[in-house]
């Protein structure tokens, strides 16, 4: 039976082009196959509906052609895609993980604060503060967001008091990827500030098996040192024993030695006060790392210092690179679907003073922050 939709159908086909109309279409089935509880991988969906032999008959995905327009209409209209189709043809083309977000959906961005004793009053009192540099990465992530990704969203932003319990930290996170109207979860912060990060990471790599066998600690492409024990009783992102002091940073997988250094805040002082380094550079690092493998989009942005949470945020606005290593399954501990990228950061001082006074350029891409893996590699250089 002929639909208002098919003019609209004979109108995408001459003015937008098969492939695109193809894009759409199967953006619509992904669309459809995540809304299902447990979410289904595309042909699965397909079989379940009895479409899949339609859609083979229908179209040549590897060629972008379409070999039948009776049969397509007839699984859109089947599977019930026209608003969606409708939807992704005029929205503009966003990356992975956001080519198939809701718009409107909710980000859910959780920091944690620490305790502080106000003097401003006769009475010192303990107040709940939040870092500087989570306040700024914060900020940036909403812009980066709306800007570079080009969603929109409603952000939620969720505080941890300090005593937050971490033996609460897995059920935490399973009770928000339960709300369907959450987008995206994104935690801010290292193991040391946001005690919900390894429970972040370790349901990334829920799903991961290597040999049979759950990712362990030790497999994961990089990790934090730090030259304290961190007093958790199973650190994931964090390795367990500690480090001497100038062997703080991130460290790759395989490697002994820290592949990305931090230096310390102190010593960053005491080398610009001796005026050793009044105007050198100073490392910091951190790890961005997302999953589109589960219902909602999962970020964690940590740096080992305040510069490195920052970096990590303005990684999400390189989404050429966020796609490519998103669609790279060439490490069996990283499949498709999960990015888990340390980043780098040269960072200065701007007085001698024992301040966190640290900044640096963020738009010096690739001299003043980076990628451990370089875009030129991948092909995707400007």
């Amino acid at each position: 039976m002929f639909s208002p939709f098919d003019d609209f159908f004979n109108w995408l086909l001459k003015h937008m082009g098969p492939a695109k109309v193809i894009r759409a279409v199967l953006s619509a089935i992904d669309w459809r196959r995540n809304e299902a509880h447990p979410p289904y991988d595309r042909e699965t969906y397909l079989d379940i509906h009895g479409m899949r032999g339609l859609l083979n008959l229908a179209v040549n995905r590897r060629e972008g052609l379409i070999l039948d327009k009776h049969r397509l209409l007839k699984l859109i209209h089947e599977l019930k895609l026209e608003e969606l189709i409708f939807r992704f043809i005029i929205t503009p083309e966003r990356r992975p993980p956001w080519d198939l977000w809701r718009q409107g959906s909710e980000v859910v961005v959780i920091l944690a604060g620490k305790y502080a004793n106000i003097t401003a009053s006769t009475t010192p009192l303990r107040r709940t503060v939040l870092g500087i540099w989570d306040f700024k990465a914060h900020e940036r992530l909403l812009t980066v967001l709306r800007k570079d990704a080009q969603i929109e969203f409603e952000p939620t932003r969720h505080f941890l008091p300090p005593d937050f319990n971490p033996a609460d930290a897995d059920r935490y996170l399973h009770q928000l990827c339960r709300r369907r109207k959450i987008g995206a979860i994104v935690v801010l912060g290292s193991p040391l500030v946001n005690p919900l990060t390894d429970a972040m990471a370790r349901l990334m790599f829920s799903d991961v098996m290597v040999d049979g066998k759950p990712v362990q600690p030790e497999a994961l492409p990089a990790r934090f040192r730090w030259s304290f024990d961190l007093k958790q009783p199973s650190p994931f992102l964090g390795e367990a024993s500690p480090c001497g002091p100038e062997e703080e940073g991130v460290v790759l997988r395989g490697h002994h030695t820290t592949t990305y250094p931090r230096m310390r805040d102190e010593e960053v002082t005491r080398r610009v006060q001796d005026r050793s380094s009044s105007r050198g550079v100073f490392p910091d690092c951190g790890i961005l790392a997302i999953s589109v493998r589960q219902n909602t989009n999962l970020i964690f942005c940590g740096g080992h210092g305040g510069c490195g949470t920052l970096a990590a945020v303005l990684g999400l606005s390189r989404t050429r690179f966020i796609e490519s290593r998103l669609l790279d399954a060439s490490d069996p501990v990283r499949p498709a679907g999960l990015l888990f990228e340390p980043v780098w950061v040269n960072r200065r001082k701007t007085t001698a003073l024992a301040n966190d006074d640290f900044r640096f350029n963020e738009s010096r891409f690739g001299q003043d922050w980076g990628f451990a893996v370089e875009e030129e590699d991948l092909g995707l250089a400007a």
